[in-house]
């Protein structure tokens, strides 16, 4: 079977709604999900981010909820948008970059709306990922790290 790396970041809405349609490739194709931070891209390239811009924020905002909507797929933004997803990303590194795990997390922020940098939320998105004990860690190692214990 083929495999197709599948890179994303927490804080789009697009590889949230991206994450709902992998499950079409069962069978066909192996995803490897790779979390990259956006922002660092972005940076690299001297851009902003769509959510940064007023025009491209209000498209982007419609044109999510249109395809959602049009998909049957729960949608709710959270409550900050654009948010930090490195706190999201380093969890979804430490657990192995899991698909459950990644769809445990984008449901979290972008189909219930919540918010992962809220220590309450946290606390509550640890539980789901039954990480609670790991998500001390995770704040305090670099990537880098975890991705080697990852392996």
């Amino acid at each position: 079977m083929k495999r197709a790396d599948w890179y994303f970041d927490f804080i789009s809405p697009f590889a949230y709604l991206q994450s709902e349609a992998l499950h079409r490739f069962d069978g066909r194709l192996n995803i490897r999900p790779v979390p990259v931070l956006f922002a660092g891209l972005l940076k690299h390239w001297g851009q902003k981010g769509p959510a940064e811009m007023a025009s491209k924020r209000r498209f982007t905002y419609r044109q999510v909820q249109w395809v959602a909507d049009r998909n049957g797929i729960p949608f709710r933004f959270p409550p900050q948008h654009p948010f930090k997803p490195v706190r999201a990303l380093r969890a979804a590194v430490a657990l192995g970059s899991s698909l459950d795990a990644i769809h445990t997390i984008f449901r979290f922020v972008w189909g219930e709306g919540r918010d992962p940098n809220d220590p309450a939320e946290w606390a509550e998105l640890a539980r789901r990922l039954d990480a609670r004990g790991e998500y001390p860690r995770i704040d305090s190692l670099p990537v880098g790290a975890m991705r080697k214990e990852a392996s």
